[in-house]
């Protein structure tokens, strides 16, 4: 599907049925999802209600969904079982790639009716944003489980849909959890990183363990519990709490 500067939508919802079924998936993307100019993206799956396997957005098999200066959005949202609410991956078909030149990519997983997670990346070559891309990047889950880079030169933004959740950094405990080894993946350059709840800080515990963070970087929650940051090249910019309690 391509469009040369205009918009491009796509809504994609599972069937209903339940029980130990097929898989039942809102939107699968194994081919090119291009726009150009100004044009915008907008894709938004819902997984079925089956046993397992209702993915909201599964993007594989060499899929590029890309921008140049128009809106990204993918939205996706989970059913029942061992489900996802977006997954970009690569099984060996060629990674799956969302990106844009200097339009904003907004990522939102649901996957709280699932076990598994809302946003989950894995495999070689699958990437967010890339090395041209200068626009924002806002990756917004329940859960993330992300094992590919993610790059611009651009704002990141990494933040937790539910805002009562509590959120684990580094070696920290938390629902939303963000490992050192996932960390690693946003790569070096952006020009500022928000971990933790927009837009109102939330009310969750943030517990932070020893992470090292390449850029600068604010970590917002209703509270903080602060094991140790290793800032590398640059200052922390803020540790901010809607309670202004750190410990």
């Amino acid at each position: 599907i391509s469009s040369q500067g205009g918009n491009i939508t796509l809504d994609g919802r599972a069937g209903t049925a339940v029980g130990a079924n097929p898989t039942q998936e809102g939107v699968i993307i194994k081919g090119n999802i291009t726009t150009i100019g100004n044009g915008e993206i907008s894709i938004s799956g819902t997984g079925g209600q089956g046993a397992e396997g209702n993915f909201g957005i599964e993007a594989f098999d060499n899929a590029l969904i890309s921008t140049e200066n128009g809106f990204l959005y993918m939205g996706g949202v989970s059913g029942p079982g061992d489900s996802v609410g977006l997954r970009l991956g690569n099984f060996g078909g060629g990674p799956a790639v969302v990106t844009s030149i200097a339009g904003t990519i907004f990522l939102l997983g649901d996957g709280s009716a699932g076990t598994l997670t809302g946003i989950e990346t894995f495999g070689a070559g699958v990437m967010i944003g890339g090395p041209s891309t200068t626009g924002a990047i806002n990756l917004v889950a329940d859960r993330i489980s992300l094992g590919s880079n993610v790059r611009s030169s651009g704002e990141l933004s990494v933040t937790v849909l539910d805002e009562t959740s509590s959120i684990g950094l580094g070696d920290g405990n938390g629902t939303f959890h963000l490992s050192n080894t996932e960390i690693a993946y946003l790569q070096d350059g952006f020009s500022s990183i928000t971990l933790g709840n927009l837009p109102n800080f939330g009310t969750g515990l943030v517990e932070i363990g020893a992470i090292t963070l390449l850029d600068q970087t604010m970590i917002q929650g209703g509270s903080l519990l602060v094991g140790g940051i290793n800032a590398v090249g640059n200052t922390i910019r803020n540790l901010t709490t809607s309670s202004t309690s750190a410990t």
